[in-house]
């Protein structure tokens, strides 16, 4: 059997309405299971991708900047970090990089519909184009 790589994606949604320091747990969350797959599994992945999914407000915001993370471009608001995992604090230098996205309801939502709809739109032209080159 060969041994293969895995990447990883994580998606930890939160309820909405919730008051800014349970907000800011699905940062610490994300990390927590990011540290406890890399410990289970240290040589199988390969990369992690962790969404966050929250509804945002502007102390939110302001905890996202302050933690460094950088607003990305999309219909609404998403923040992402590289964020580094220590596997073994006695290691340091034992750690690897997880992809971390913190974005908003309404957004996952609308670029949900978004993609979906360009996705539609290659379908339909392409059904077109073999049904014209077919005639």
């Amino acid at each position: 059997m060969i041994d293969a790589y895995i990447d990883v994606v994580i998606i930890e949604f939160k309820k909405l309405e919730l008051g800014l320091a349970k907000k800011e747990e699905v940062i610490s969350q994300l990390r927590q299971r990011a540290r406890r797959l890399l410990s289970v599994y240290p040589e199988k992945i390969q990369r992690i991708w962790f969404y966050g999914v929250v509804d945002f407000d502007k102390e939110f915001i302001a905890t996202l900047i302050e933690d460094e993370f950088i607003k990305l471009f999309s219909t609404g608001e998403v923040y992402y970090k590289a964020q580094k995992i220590s596997i073994n604090p006695d290691n340091p230098e034992n750690s690897k990089i997880a992809d971390i996205y913190i974005l908003s309801y309404k957004t996952m939502l609308d670029d949900a519909e978004s993609r979906n709809s360009t996705f539609l739109n290659i379908l339909k032209k392409s059904i077109k184009e073999t049904a014209e080159s077919r005639n």
